[in-house]
């Protein structure tokens, strides 16, 4: 049943608008409806930037979200009802709001100017979360790469989705 989802929802969508997958109000060539985006906006954290737990010396830890409520569902509807349009969006608003965000202005600085080009020090890479290849097989996409790719579109940083895998076939949380 998947492979007809995924067949047919291009064509449906080519044909008309589509309402939108949370709430099904209509979307105006958006992904989700405005009430939709704003519920998810309103799910960002205010302490974005959490200085006081870094992943490392000069990497501090991001966090966008409260995974509850109206994220936790646009998720879900992501995942499980073939919708990775929505994946990309929350990928791009986590992605702007990085890029933007007073705090991450130096180290995207630090990274773009041109004397770094040449030392050691790369520039940071993005890897998303695999998935088992029985179930990128069953969904036809995985949504943590889909997320990555809205972001790293952002913020100009790469993707690296090869960089781990998936060996063990885990349930779905």
């Amino acid at each position: 049943m998947q492979w007809l989802r995924r067949i047919a929802r291009p064509i449906i969508n080519a044909i008309w608008v589509p309402n939108c997958p949370m709430c099904q109000r209509r979307t105006g060539g958006e992904i989700l409806c405005a009430y939709c985006q704003r519920q998810i906006n309103a799910c960002g954290d205010r302490r974005f930037l959490q200085g006081d737990h870094p992943i490392g010396v000069a990497m501090p830890l991001f966090s966008w979200g409260i995974y509850d409520g109206p994220l936790k569902r646009a998720i879900a509807v992501c995942k499980y009802d073939g919708n990775p349009n929505i994946a990309k969006w929350l990928g791009q608003n986590m992605g702007e709001t990085w890029r933007t965000h007073p705090n991450t202005q130096n180290y995207l600085q630090k990274y773009s100017h041109k004397k770094y080009s040449h030392k050691a020090e790369p520039k940071p890479w993005v890897v998303s979360i695999p998935l088992h290849s029985e179930k990128l097989k069953s969904r036809g996409f995985n949504q943590a790469a889909i997320l990555a790719d809205g972001f790293c579109e952002i913020t100009g940083l790469k993707h690296q989705p090869q960089l781990l895998r998936r060996i063990k076939n885990t349930k779905a949380q």
